[in-house]
């Protein structure tokens, strides 16, 4: 933790608040395997005003360090990506049907040597692309909660056996998430030269040329990873990927944009933009949710279809370079995201990657 976070934990929290947000800020962008058990016990009224704190302090922060001089936006984006697809991804007619509902490009799904081919062999019959993460969380993730990499290397070590080069050349396989959510561990995640080191690895296992079309992700939104990479310009890492929920834009939709966009810049990182889409918001104190939908996480909200439209569009509105966008998380057990009104919200924000 930077001396300036500590000087923040330390001072401008109230002290019955600090062990709840301390909490928060570690699981912020939560996926359903990552130490979940730990939301429950965070009642919504507190972790909404850790997070109406921490977003105000950290843009203020932010803009301290932001350099907004022009920028041009680099090749590549157009990429819709689809997070998970439980009970879709082991059927190509599923997985082309997905796509052509929602307008998916690429799938996002935490994979294993042994099933990666097979996995691979799917999305290419449908046509489309995978982006897989190659680890799971306790694959590299300590007892305490920090990183381990050479746990994680001899993970990543394993793929080294197959012969993946025919996916990649045919653009199957498009990109690797390296790692999901730096805000899970303890310490905020790898320090950058170890993150850079992480893209190494994965260029060398699987034969990646430098400037290749090949997504190298990091799912953190930029204006966290700033406090902790500021002023490291990343060479093995080419994207980050921010998640989009209205429990961190806390109403300010734009600004938020805004924000991800400038932070991303300064890291010299291309973007990808994510909607949290089955933990938008905050049930209110009744327990009921705006889009009549209760999400994922104890007290948290399906986004509205609505309110998945406003997104695409304050994206494209905002401009800026966009590196895709996409959506966590689609599966066939959400009926819900299958409704008209919601497809369409889809289709809209898949249209809004560039």
């Amino acid at each position: 933790m930077t001396e300036e976070a500590q000087r923040f934990h330390r001072e401008e929290i109230p002290a019955e608040l600090k062990d709840h947000c301390h909490m928060a800020f570690s699981i912020n962008n939560l996926e359903p395997n990552r130490r979940s058990s730990f939301l429950p016990r965070i009642a919504p009224a507190v972790l909404a005003g850790c997070l109406t704190m921490a977003c105000t302090d950290v843009s203020k922060k932010v803009h301290e360090v932001l350099d907004t001089a022009d920028y041009e936006c680099p090749d590549g984006g157009g990429n819709f990506y689809v997070w998970q697809l439980g009970g879709i991804y082991d059927d190509p007619d599923s997985l082309s049907e997905v796509a052509s509902q929602t307008g998916m490009t690429n799938g996002i799904i935490t994979t294993d040597p042994d099933y990666i081919e097979w996995l691979m062999g799917n999305f290419e019959t449908a046509g489309l692309k995978l982006t897989p993460q190659l680890a799971k969380w306790d694959d590299y993730t300590t007892s305490g909660g920090y990183f381990d990499f050479d746990a994680w290397e001899q993970k990543i070590r394993f793929y080294e056996s197959l012969d993946l080069s025919g996916f990649i050349d045919n653009g199957t396989f498009a990109g690797v998430v390296i790692l999901d959510d730096l805000g899970n561990f303890t310490d905020e995640g790898p320090d950058s030269a170890v993150l850079d080191q992480m893209g190494a690895v994965i260029k060398e296992v699987f034969k990646i040329s430098d400037g290749q079309n090949f997504p190298l992700i990091i799912r953190h939104d930029p204006t966290d990873m700033i406090i902790k990479h500021n002023g490291h310009k990343f060479k093995d890492v080419d994207t980050t990927y921010a998640q989009i929920a209205d429990v961190k834009a806390q109403g300010n939709l734009g600004g938020f944009i805004d924000e991800q966009r400038t932070a991303a810049r300064e890291l010299g990182l291309e973007l990808a933009w994510g909607v949290n889409a089955l933990d938008w918001e905050f049930a209110d104190s009744s327990g009921n949710c705006p889009s009549g939908h209760e999400g994922y996480e104890e007290g948290r909200c399906v986004i509205s279809s609505s309110e998945l439209e406003a997104v695409a569009d304050a994206i494209s509105e905002q401009g800026g370079c966009n590196s895709g966008t996409g959506v966590w998380k689609f599966s066939a057990d959400w009926p819900t995201l299958f409704e008209d009104n919601y497809l369409d919200g889809f289709q809209r924000l898949a249209a809004a990657a560039n």
